[in-house]
C-alpha cells in the first residue's frame, strides 16, 4: 500500500500497482454483473407491465376451458422454449373453437303470425302434415356443425303435404358437407311427398 497526501491535506491509504490491477479487475467483474443484474431487472420490468389485470379477469370470468388453456400455455412458457408455448396455446385455442363451433348449432322455428310478422318457436319433434314449416339453423354450418344439424330437424315419418323451407339468410357462405346433407335431406322429403 501507498500513502498519499489528499487535495484536503489528509493522509489516505492508496492501493499498490499490484493491488491496483486487483482492485479494477473486482470493479470490472462487479459491472459486468451490475449489467447482467440490470438487464434482468428490466425483463421483470417489461415482464411485469405486460400482465394486464383486466385482461386476466376477463379469461377468469369467460369460463374454465380459456383459464385451464391460459394455464397450460403460461406452464409450457416456464419449462419450454417460447415458440413451443405459443404453439401449443394455438392449437389448443384451435381445437377449442371447433368443438364450440360444431356445439353451437341448433334450430329454431320461424312461425308466420296472422299479422304477418315472424316469432321464433321451438323445433317440433315431428313435421307437422299440410304446413309451411321454416327452419332457422343458428350457429355454424361447417363440418360437425353440419352434422348436428341432421341429426336435430323434425322426423317426417307421417307427415304430408308439408313444405319445409330452411331459412339461410346472412349465411355468406356454407360448407359442402351442409350442401351434402341439405341434398339429402331434401331426398328424403321427396321421397314423401314433402316440398
Amino acid at each position: 500500500m501507498v500513502w498519499r497526501t489528499s487535495p484536503r491535506g489528509t493522509i489516505e491509504e492508496w492501493p499498490s500497482a499490484g493491488d491496483r490491477f486487483g482492485y479494477f479487475s473486482c470493479i470490472i467483474e462487479a459491472e459486468d454483473n451490475q449489467e447482467e443484474s440490470a438487464l434482468a431487472g428490466l425483463l421483470i420490468m417489461v415482464g411485469v407491465s405486460m400482465i394486464k389485470t383486466h385482461r386476466l379477469r376477463t379469461i377468469f370470468n369467460t369460463g374454465t376451458v380459456s383459464v385451464t388453456i391460459m394455464l397450460i400455455t403460461f406452464t409450457f412458457t416456464l419449462f419450454t422454449p417460447i415458440q413451443v408455448a405459443v404453439l401449443v396455446g394455438f392449437a389448443l385455442h384451435i381445437v377449442h373453437c371447433m368443438f364450440q363451433l360444431a356445439e353451437a348449432v341448433r334450430i329454431k322455428r320461424i312461425l308466420v303470425q296472422a299479422n304477418g310478422s315472424y316469432v321464433e318457436a321451438p323445433l317440433p319433434s315431428k313435421l307437422p302434415s299440410g304446413e309451411v314449416v321454416i327452419l332457422n339453423p343458428i350457429g355454424n354450418l361447417f363440418f360437425a356443425g353440419a352434422a348436428e344439424f341432421e341429426e336435430n330437424p323434425p322426423e317426417m315419418s307421417d307427415a304430408s303435404g308439408s313444405v319445409v323451407i330452411i331459412r339461410l339468410r346472412d349465411r355468406v357462405e356454407v360448407g359442402s358437407t351442409f350442401i351434402r346433407i341439405i341434398e339429402r335431406y331434401g331426398r328424403n322429403l321427396m321421397q314423401r311427398g314433402i316440398a
